[in-house]
């Protein structure tokens, strides 16, 4: 049946592809001319010159069409004698892709790369879209003459063909849903993000160059040692990234600050605040208690990166994104695992292009980045390393232990940084089951070493809570309960309501009501629409415009607007058609070659999304840890198609991937499954065996801490003017660590709501977060009109003034310095609660 299938596929080629493509350059032509006619301005001689080309290229075209229906015979003679011509073959192989690429490059120029040029361009546009277009069809002619399975599709593999055109249809499903239904695009919920980060167009060709330079200097080569290959491409990704990301300036978002006096520094803000509040919080004893359990090792990452760098915050992001920075050379060695390290090169720069665009639009984009405390990136990590071991594991299949042990293991310290990674492990087991065989005991009893060892990494946690909370689950309950069905789900349920009018009730019928939709209805739309537009945002990290535009350019598009309605730019969706076949037709070439192991980035994407889709958030930053997934069978596709369409598999030597080397047997393995267990108890030591820092104390105590350092007041206030304030009830002395101090000018102020102590205020001031002997951090504002030229973060600080319901409203603040130093309101006459406003 496919033997016969193919040959009536190659028949039609023969009989209608010539004649088709014919038609359309002619109907081409005709649109090209009618572009130029509709120019502004009147008809001139330049603009009949312009004109004489599509009328030529269409009676040419209209000629050719005539002549390949009653002359067909003496075409095909034509067409044969050209292509036994080994010359005329060779320079046909050679001219008509280089020019099909240099007219792909000029004719979708932007005014943003032309500038003032751009109104001489828009003018001979339409004739280099008609030369693309023609260049296009002659080279898909050529293609197929010339590379055309000989006895159809029977000595082709039939299993790729069918891996992606289940992908390609369950593709094309969704996108009808979606156009149909409207679910997926247009309003969502509150936590619905804008769509992924892009990869650009000059970024594929300069990926695609630059693994084309690579095939040239060692395509050829015998004598390569192939683990050697691999570290040298791993450690170049690695350093590139590297050095691109940390050069990239950090633009003002929700979850970073401006630079301020005194220390410039981009500090983090929003939950990024919060979650680098509490890693510092670890070292001052306080455990976990400002109520993110949920995220215990990101926060114990984030501590351990904070004690290397000491105070200096810019500093500890640079280490951040140097541990960060593994990511390209992560996806490197998974695409050179599934299909080849040509692949693996395109798919690790792709990542650090996409990080990099991240880096420079996360304000507009909603996104996260490796410069921001975060755990998105953190989670797209492990991720990665979880992919790479469960690809190892499903090819040593023989591997009832090691290999499915280290997965889980590595699964379960995913779920350490950000639960939403344990959803992936039904959908493991279920694809390992099915495809190893569920009737072999072998199946059964790796899938079981996989789930114990991805429990095994939270029995330290569950122990942790049992003697903080007495609950072992408590970092579960206070995610699912505490969060999703708190704030996401259960604001859902609560407005379903009564009746609603009916739109297709008669305008005469007032009283005229659609049913109300039951509660189970309105969750289930809602999961629905976030599921969908999960799906929409990851898709268009890839590009949807035929147009080279710039990065600005791109997030202007229809599609980066919160509540898209699904429109496009002209000849959007084909271009995004066209590079979801890429995808498609990457899932295929890594079906080729690892055949069902091809299958795990895709489960990864899939599980991770239905855990989002669970949480009713979506896009943005939601995405961030499977967004390389796309644009990695992308990658393969690319790196397949170029090798079909120049022919160059001749040229490249098989990859020769040792196992034994990167991912060593036996002792190796079960030694990075111990380290990753020894990282999975840090948090509960650290959180149990640092004594506290600041303990309770009353007024008096931090009075007498002062006392014994000896201070040189100010003027402005005496010591006899402090030892009556202590007295005061309404009085506050505090002792704390001071977080991400900041000297703002009058009306400045970072992204806080109104009236907390980083929003604008009518005064200058200085504003900074405080750990102490609390169960959570607070904020001071000290109003003083001089920047602030000496506040080292994370310094010991004693505080004096008022509590309030926003902030700590500060009158004096001293720093427990080696050489200490006081700042004090200067408007200050009199110590009494409540202070006045400056």
């Amino acid at each position: 049946m496919f033997k016969s299938l193919g040959k009536e596929l190659v028949n039609c080629g023969e009989k209608y592809l010539l004649p088709l493509l014919f038609i359309y350059i002619f109907w081409f032509s005709l649109s090209s001319g009618n572009e130029i006619l509709l120019l502004p301005g009147n008809i001139t001689v330049n603009r009949i010159i312009l004109l004489l080309f599509p009328a030529i290229i269409g009676l040419a075209s209209l000629g050719a069409l005539i002549l390949s229906i009653i002359r067909k015979p003496m075409v095909d003679s034509r067409i044969s004698t050209i292509t036994g011509n080994a010359k005329q073959v060779e320079s046909i192989n050679l001219y008509l892709p280089v020019a099909w690429l240099v007219l792909l490059v000029i004719s979708f120029l932007t005014p943003g790369i032309l500038g003032s040029r751009w109104p001489i361009y828009v003018r001979i546009d339409p004739l280099l879209r008609l030369a693309f277009v023609t260049v296009s069809a002659a080279w898909i002619f050529w293609l197929f003459k010339t590379r055309k399975p000989r006895n159809g599709l029977s000595e082709w593999d039939w299993q790729p063909w069918a891996a992606g055109l289940l992908l390609g249809s369950l593709i094309i499903i969704f996108c009808l849903l979606v156009g149909i239904t409207g679910k997926g695009i247009g309003v969502g919920t509150q936590y619905w993000g804008k769509s992924g980060v892009p990869f650009l167009h000059w970024q594929m060709g300069l990926s695609w160059i630059l693994m084309l330079i690579w095939l040239r200097v060692n395509g050829g080569k015998k004598d390569q040692v192939p683990w050697l290959q691999d570290v040298i491409l791993f450690t170049i990704l690695w350093l590139t990234a590297f050095y691109i990301w940390k050069g990239i300036p950090t633009p003002i978002s929700r979850y970073v600050t401006a630079a301020y006096p005194p220390n410039y520094a981009n500090y983090p803000f929003s939950d990024a605040g919060d979650y680098m509040l509490q890693a510092q919080a670890i070292w001052t004893g306080n455990g976990f208690s400002f109520g993110f359990i949920d995220k215990p090792l990101h926060l114990t990452f984030l501590s351990i990166l904070s004690l290397i760098a000491g105070a200096d915050y810019s500093r500890m992001i640079l280490f951040q994104v140097g541990v960060l920075a593994i990511m390209p050379g992560l996806v490197y060695l998974i695409a050179a695992k599934l299909h080849s390290r040509l692949s693996g090169i395109f798919a690790g720069l792709s990542v650090i292009f996409m990080q990099s665009n991240n880096l420079a639009i996360s304000s507009s984009i909603q996104a996260t980045n490796v410069k921001m405390t975060m755990s998105e990136s953190l989670t797209a990590m492990l991720l990665m390393v979880l992919c790479l071991c469960i690809i190892n594991w499903w090819k040593n299949p023989r591997s009832l232990l090691a290999y499915p042990a280290l997965a889980g293991t590595i699964l379960g310290l995913n779920g350490l940084v950000r639960l939403n990674g344990l959803v992936i492990l039904p959908f493991i087991l279920i694809a390992w089951i099915v495809i190893n065989g569920i009737k072999r005991k072998t199946t059964w009893i790796s899938a079981l070493i996989f789930v114990l060892f991805c429990i095994l990494p939270f029995a330290p946690w569950a122990l942790r809570n049992k003697i903080v909370y007495d609950d072992p689950f408590r970092s579960f309950s206070s995610k699912t309960m505490g969060v999703i069905f708190k704030h996401r789900i259960n604001p859902v349920l609560n407005d379903t309501g009564d009746m609603v009018p009916s739109p297709e009730a008669d305008d005469s019928d007032v009283n005229a009501v659609a049913p109300a939709q039951t509660t189970l209805e309105v969750l289930l739309n809602q999961f629905i629409h976030t599921g969908f537009h999960n799906l929409v945002a990851v898709g268009l990290s890839l590009p949807a415009s035929p147009y080279h535009t710039t990065l600005d350019e791109t997030i202007r598009l229809p599609y980066w607007d919160q509540e898209w309605d699904g429109g496009f730019t002209q000849n959007g969706q084909l271009t995004l058609a066209i590079n979801m076949a890429i995808v498609v037709a990457g899932f295929s070439f890594g079906w080729k070659k690892s055949r069902s192991v091809s299958i795990v980035p895709l489960i990864i994407l899939g599980g991770y999304l239905i855990a989002n889709t669970a949480s009713l958030v979506s896009g943005g930053r939601y995405i961030i840890p499977v967004d390389w997934i796309v644009p990695f069978y992308f990658s393969i596709g690319i790196t397949g198609l170029t090798l079909w369409l120049f022919d160059l598999e001749s040229v490249q030597q098989p990859d020769r991937i040792v196992e034994n080397n990167l991912w060593k047997t036996g002792a190796w393995l079960w030694s990075y499954i111990g380290l990753a267990l020894v990282i999975a108890c840090l948090p509960t030591v650290l959180s149990l065996s640092i004594p506290k820092r600041y303990l309770p104390a009353d007024n008096t105590a931090v009075m007498n801490e002062m006392r014994k350092m000896h201070l040189n007041l100010p003027a402005a206030i005496s010591s006899a003017e402090l030892e009556k304030f202590v007295s005061n009830k309404e009085a506050s002395f505090k002792l704390g660590m001071a977080m991400f101090p900041r000297w703002m000018k009058t009306g400045e102020g970072d992204t806080g709501g109104n009236g907390s102590a980083f929003s604008a205020m009518p005064y200058d001031h200085l504003s900074f977060s405080v750990i102490s002997s609390g169960k959570g951090p607070f904020d001071v504002v000290l109003p003083i009109n001089e920047p602030v030229r000496y506040f080292p973060n994370a310094s010991d600080v004693i505080l004096i003034g008022c509590q309030t319901n926003s902030f700590f409203n500060a009158a004096v603040v001293v720093l427990r310095t080696p050489q200490p130093v006081v700042l004090v309101r200067p408007d200050i006459k009199r110590l009494e609660c409540p202070l006045p406003q400056p």
